[in-house]
């Protein structure tokens, strides 16, 4: 029985993808397990350059907000991605064609007595809770 060379040239690519997404998924499973693993502290007793987590609230004055751009209401932050729709012969997919949020940071209260600045520039954000999509056309 002879195997054509295309079906082998896809089988050896099916192997590498599988491998890859295998050990892909064991690092993220370690990193997941470093952020549950960090213990919540208060802000003054972690040490300068560690991750620590905190559970704060955030402070701020009424001329420290900034406008969302879409809803115009005040806010401490906002973050905003924009997409495009991109369809091929055998695929849809939304392609991120850029990302910005306000570049002003806010400060944090957990009761230790130190209101840090939290700065986002550069930080991974996460969204939790309700989050609003807007589709413009």
């Amino acid at each position: 029985m002879q195997i054509s060379g295309g079906v082998t040239v896809l089988a050896a690519l099916a192997v590498g993808g599988g491998l890859y997404f295998f050990f892909q998924g064991f690092r993220e499973l370690k990193l997941k397990r470093i952020i549950q693993n960090i213990p919540t502290s208060k802000i003054n007793t972690g040490a300068i350059g560690t991750n620590v987590e905190i559970k704060a609230q955030i402070v701020t004055e009424k001329d420290q907000l900034v406008n969302s751009p879409i809803s115009g209401l005040p806010c401490v932050f906002y973050s905003i991605e924009i997409q495009k729709l991109k369809r091929s012969k055998n695929s849809t997919y939304w392609k991120i064609i850029d990302k910005f949020y306000s570049h002003k940071g806010f400060y944090v209260d957990d009761n230790s007595g130190a209101n840090p600045l939290v700065l986002v520039d550069g930080a991974s954000i996460t969204h939790q809770g309700q989050q609003k999509n807007f589709r413009m056309r």
